[in-house]
């Protein structure tokens, strides 16, 4: 019997140690890792190229560091959008198998974005494909790379108003 109590005393000594004495952690306290779309910042992007499958459109940033339209578009919030679109989180990221392009819309992309970097660096690309089920996000996938994205959708439509005549 006294063996009984005895090891009721150290499980009740445990749980105590664990409810009362353990230092606490909140969800705030944990770090989560947060992955953004793109690694460079704006002052490296030099051009931009947006590609519907109705309309295209080309912005150049000239040496006063002013965006223009190449193209018989005229959007005066280049910038700020470019400037959005360049902090986007990504929300959720998967390997997609061969041929399922057309299960997400990169077939005909409804949207692509082409970047142009100062110097003679190479071009980067993103498309963006179909909506998600939720409707809140966007399937994307940049350049040829089989991984495909989930974005939130409101990147889509900030680029989007640059195609506005």
């Amino acid at each position: 019997m006294l063996r009984w109590y005895i090891l009721l005393g150290v499980s009740l000594s445990l749980i105590f140690f664990y409810t009362v004495l353990s230092p606490k952690t909140s969800v705030r306290d944990k770090e989560y890792s947060v992955e953004y779309l793109c690694k460079f910042s704006l002052d490296d992007v030099i051009s931009l190229r947006l590609t519907s499958p109705v309309v295209e459109a080309h912005f150049i940033r000239d040496d006063k560091m002013s965006w223009r339209a190449v193209s018989g578009l005229s959007a005066p919030n280049v910038e700020e959008s470019l400037r959005v679109f360049l902090r986007t989180r990504i929300e959720r990221k998967f390997l997609s198998v061969p041929g399922s392009d057309q299960d997400f819309g990169f077939e005909i992309p409804d949207l692509s974005v082409k970047l142009g970097f100062v110097g003679t660096g190479p071009s980067w690309e993103v498309h963006f494909g179909d909506r998600t089920p939720d409707g809140f996000g966007r399937f994307a996938r940049i350049g040829d790379r089989r991984e495909t994205l989930i974005l939130p959708d409101y990147q889509r439509e900030n680029l989007s108003y640059l195609l506005i005549k």
